[in-house]
């Protein structure tokens, strides 16, 4: 059985796709930051990112 992003993390995930511009599907809503109050298109801080949408579909989140 192959797992080629098995050591991707979430953030990586989410790093990745809002720091290449990369298309992802609608339902997940925008990529970002959070300090556990407030939700931040861009922050200069490190903040964790999540998604204002669906969290999770079964699906691929690229899967346009």
């Amino acid at each position: 059985m192959s797992k080629p992003m098995s050591f991707w993390t979430e953030q990586d995930v989410l790093h990745y796709l809002r720091d290449e511009n990369i298309p992802y599907c609608s339902v997940y809503g925008d990529i970002v930051a959070s300090d556990g109050e407030n939700d931040y298109t861009e922050t200069l801080i490190d903040c964790k990112l999540h998604c204002t949408g669906c969290q999770r579909t079964g699906q691929s989140i690229t899967a346009a």
